[in-house]
């Protein structure tokens, strides 16, 4: 276990190598491969969808904005999810890094049917910088995604999610505790991980929130209503919309 750190605020000066897009070879892809078993394995999928599925009505079709989607494997659940539940979800998968971009499509045509493939759409642009032209959302997820970005940006990232979709968020991040830190550290060397999820994956839950630092920025950014559950394993599911209905449990 290397030296203990505090976690009385969020290690954003302390860069994840996954957010080095000069990183193109195997130990970015092998990293997402090691995200997508971890998630798995802890259950990172479940809350999202049924936090998602308390905004929509009607079984659709429905159009979903997923951020930061890494190769993805979220929006591959989603649709499989959806369709068990007879709803018509379709995402766009929304990637800044070209490479991550095109390892999603290669994982989404290994591990969807071509029915559901047809459901997900991986689209390469930062989110600040893209304008859909062609489709309205009616829910954006941010899974994972807003550990990423320091403080004096989460506002203005939130202000661009809700015009792209101003219906509807649902953000699922890390919980920024002690045991989550010494669990995620433990976790990737017992399992075969690489060195950069070695690396990633316990600085992630260092750059991650407490309960109040992410309600604060969801107020700030303009979500008036907005709910938030833990969820094991050491995640917060935040729920934000106009007129907001209860989160599931």
């Amino acid at each position: 276990m290397p030296t203990w750190p505090s976690f009385d605020t969020r290690a954003v000066h302390e860069p994840e190598i996954m957010d080095d897009f000069s990183v193109t070879d195997e130990r970015l892809t092998v990293a997402l491969r090691d995200i997508r078993v971890t998630n798995r394995l802890l259950g990172g999928y479940g809350p999202s969808h049924r936090a998602i599925r308390a905004l929509l009505t009607g079984n659709g079709p429905h159009r979903v904005l997923d951020l930061g989607s890494g190769s993805a494997d979220y929006p591959a659940h989603l649709v499989q999810w959806a369709d068990a539940q007879d709803l018509d979800i379709r995402v766009d998968a929304l990637e800044a890094n070209v490479v991550t971009a095109r390892h999603a499509r290669s994982y989404l045509a290994r591990t969807l049917p071509p029915r559901l493939r047809s459901r997900v759409r991986v689209i390469c642009a930062d989110v600040f910088d893209y304008a859909p032209h062609d489709t309205a959302y009616d829910i954006a997820h941010a899974g994972l995604f807003l550990h990423h970005f320091p403080d004096d940006d989460l506002v203005r990232l939130l202000g661009r999610i809700r015009t792209l979709c101003p219906h509807g968020l649902v953000i699922n991040d890390l919980h920024r505790h002690p045991l989550a830190y010494a669990s995620i550290w433990l976790l990737a060397r017992l399992l075969p991980t690489s060195p950069m999820y070695q690396h990633d994956a316990p600085l992630s839950v260092r750059r991650a929130f407490t309960q109040d630092e992410l309600m604060r920025v969801v107020h700030e950014a303009g979500y008036t209503s907005a709910q938030i559950r833990w969820h094991w394993a050491f995640r917060w599911v935040v729920q934000a919309h106009p007129t907001a209905p209860e989160l599931p449990a």
